[in-house]
C-alpha cells in the first residue's frame, strides 16, 4: 500500500450530479472574518429552526413567488448571518450572479473529495501518453489500428491495455479517495460556454453557470496498490488474457 500525495494546480471539479439554483439552493454573502465575496449552500434543517415550524407555509410560499432565502430569514432573525442557515461557505470567484451552480462532490460529512475513480482515470490517462510516444512495439500496433476505417481513443486503449473488461491491466490497480479539508478548500469559479455560432461569438453568455471547486494549491493524500494477488492469479492464466501483458513489456 503506498501513500500518494497530491497538489492540485488549478480549481478541480468532480461533480456531484445536483445543479444548485440561486434563492433555493444557495445565496450570496460574504465572509465575516474578512468581508470577502462568498456563496451559502442552504441548510433546510437550519432554515427551519431559525424560522420556527410554525411559519413553514410561509416559506413555501416564499420559494412558490421565488423569493430569495436569505431575504426570508431576515424576517424572522434579522440578526442570523450565512454561517446561521448555510451547511458551508465557498468563496466566490466571479463577478457575475449566476443563476445556477454546479456542486462538487461531498462525503456524507460535506468533506470535498476526488474520488478514486477519477484519480485511476487521471493515471490511466498519464501511462497511455507515455505508451502512445516510447515503447519498442509502438508501429506494430499503430500498423494494425490503421486498419480500421476510422481510428478512437477507446480502439488504441483496447489494443493497449485490454479490450474488455475483465483483460484490462488496470483492474490490478486499486485507488483510493482523496479527501480535502472542509470547505475553505473550495471555491466557486465562473462556467465559460463556447459554442460555435455562426453569426455570434463563441463564448455564450446566455446561460451563465458556476461551479464549484477544490480550489487550486490544495494539497491531500491518498492510498493506491496493486492487487499482487490477483495479478499472480490471472498471469497464471495470461494464455486467456494475452493483452494484460503488452503495457508492462514496454514499461
Amino acid at each position: 500500500m503506498s501513500h500518494i500525495h497530491i497538489k492540485t494546480l488549478t480549481p478541480v471539479h468532480i461533480g456531484s450530479g445536483e445543479m444548485l439554483l440561486y434563492g433555493n439552493d444557495f445565496v450570496y454573502g460574504t465572509f465575516a472574518h474578512d468581508n470577502s465575496p462568498a456563496i451559502g449552500i442552504i441548510d433546510p434543517s437550519r432554515v427551519m429552526q431559525l424560522i420556527g415550524e410554525e411559519h413553514i407555509d410561509h416559506w413555501i410560499a416564499a420559494i412558490e413567488r421565488k423569493e430569495p432565502i436569505d431575504r426570508f430569514i431576515k424576517v424572522y432573525a434579522p440578526n442570523a448571518t450565512l454561517k446561521d442557515y448555510c451547511r458551508r461557505l465557498i468563496r466566490k470567484k466571479f463577478s457575475h450572479q449566476a443563476e445556477m451552480l454546479k456542486e462538487q462532490l461531498h462525503d456524507r460529512n460535506g468533506t470535498p473529495y476526488l474520488p478514486g475513480s477519477s484519480l485511476k482515470g487521471a493515471i490511466r490517462t498519464a501511462i497511455l501518453s507515455m505508451l502512445t510516444t516510447h515503447g519498442n512495439d509502438i508501429e506494430n500496433w499503430q500498423d494494425r489500428i490503421r486498419k480500421h476505417t476510422k481510428v478512437t481513443a477507446s480502439q488504441v486503449e483496447e489494443e493497449l491495455f485490454g479490450e474488455y473488461p475483465n483483460t484490462d491491466v488496470f483492474r490490478f490497480l486499486q485507488v483510493g479517495d482523496a479527501y480535502f479539508g472542509d470547505s475553505c478548500d473550495e471555491t466557486a469559479i465562473r462556467m465559460m460556454n463556447l459554442n460555435e455560432r455562426e453569426r455570434k461569438s463563441f463564448r455564450d453568455e446566455s446561460k451563465p453557470q458556476a461551479i464549484e471547486t477544490i480550489a487550486a494549491e490544495k494539497e491531500s493524500t491518498f492510498q493506491m496498490k496493486l492487487n499482487t494477488r490477483l495479478y499472480e492469479t490471472t498471469k497464471k492464466r495470461k494464455n486467456l488474457y494475452p493483452l494484460v501483458w503488452v503495457p508492462f513489456r514496454n514499461c
